[in-house]
Formats: structure tokens, sequence, C-alpha cells
């Protein structure tokens, strides 16, 4: 199955813009950059961390 590498960008007006992580995961679960942005919300809530991020482009690799 083909992955995507996504650019995951912390927004913190105080801190700029910079890169946040990148991860790989199935085409299939992401359908849209919303659904991406939930995924990531999803992801950071089980580790109890607040942090306001949104995944930005899905790029194929």
């Amino acid at each position: 199955m083909e992955k995507f590498l996504l650019h995951f960008w912390n927004q913190e007006p105080s801190k700029g813009i910079f890169p946040l992580r990148k991860v790989y995961v199935r085409k299939k679960i992401f359908l849209t950059e919303y659904n991406t942005f939930l995924l990531l919300r999803r992801q950071e809530s089980k580790k109890k961390k607040k942090m306001l991020v949104s995944a930005t482009w899905i790029l194929k690799v």
C-alpha cells in the first residue's frame, strides 16, 4: 500500500511556524487535511499534551 509523508507544523504565534514532526501513514487513513488534523489531535491527547498544531501537507513518497 502507498504511504504518504505528513508534515505537521506548530502554529504558536510567539514561536513562529516551524516543523513539528513527520509521520508516515497509510494512504486510506487520510482522506483530507481535516481528517489528518483530527488524527494528530487524538495522538497528542493520548500523551496528555496541549499543542496548537495542524497538518498542512500530504506528500506522496
